[in-house]
């Protein structure tokens, strides 16, 4: 989706036994003025692994290292069973949503986790509503990025990166955040991204079995 104000936004439907998969379901990637500000971290040197049985041990192909929740502890699973459902796009609105909660296992007993996406004049808003069958541990909502973060007051974290400042607002009162550094040493992913990348993660200070949560993009 190509919105206002210089922001591009790509994202992921479909299953987790595509060709070359990644455990991907709902993730967003957001550009800014052409510059990659939330990221998808792609693909590194190729190796056995890569093709084998052992593909998802891969960082880069699991979905806590993509713009996903972490749900009651639980990834995204591979497989064409974990997938999509209720997709649509409305171009009227410049809006995406989709069901990713069959992109869990059964053991994340997630009941409907729906991710929208809407493209505004100067934002892009994302919101997650979700429908749990019990809590068993607060959601973390990670987003990827290689820019620099620093977090100004609590609510809020700026990215900045390529000359492109970027600002995402989440609620406060519901979440924590951490920022964690990921070396980046494969040859492949550095040559893209530098020595080093970023893992913001939104860790929600309690849990219900239902809610939403809202997560706005905008320029600083």
């Amino acid at each position: 989706m190509n919105g206002g104000d210089g922001f591009f936004v790509a994202a992921k439907g479909g299953h987790n036994g595509e060709c070359h998969n990644h455990n991907d379901v709902g993730s967003i990637i957001v550009y800014s003025h052409s510059i990659p500000v939330f990221i998808d971290p792609g693909v590194g040197t190729y190796e056995r692994k890569t093709f084998g049985k052992d593909r998802y041990s891969l960082w880069t192909m699991q979905s806590g290292y993509h713009n996903l929740p972490e749900i009651n502890n639980f990834s995204q699973k591979d497989g064409a069973e974990y997938k999509a459902s209720e997709v649509l796009f409305e171009p009227e609105r410049m809006e995406f949503s989709l069901d990713m909660a069959k992109a869990y296992p059964q053991e994340a007993k997630v009941n409907k986790w729906v991710r929208s996406c809407r493209m505004k004049n100067d934002s892009v808003v994302i919101r997650d509503s979700y429908s749990l069958a019990e809590c068993m541990s607060p959601v973390r909502i990670r987003f990827m990025t290689w820019g620099s973060v620093v977090v100004p007051e609590p609510g809020v974290a700026v990215v900045s990166v390529g000359g492109e400042r970027v600002r995402m607002t989440y609620d406060k009162t519901a979440f924590s955040i951490s920022i964690d550094p990921i070396h980046i040493d494969d040859p492949r992913l550095y040559n893209i991204w530098g020595g080093e990348i970023y893992r913001l993660s939104l860790v929600a200070r309690s849990q219900s079995l239902s809610g939403s949560y809202t997560y706005v993009i905008s320029r600083c």
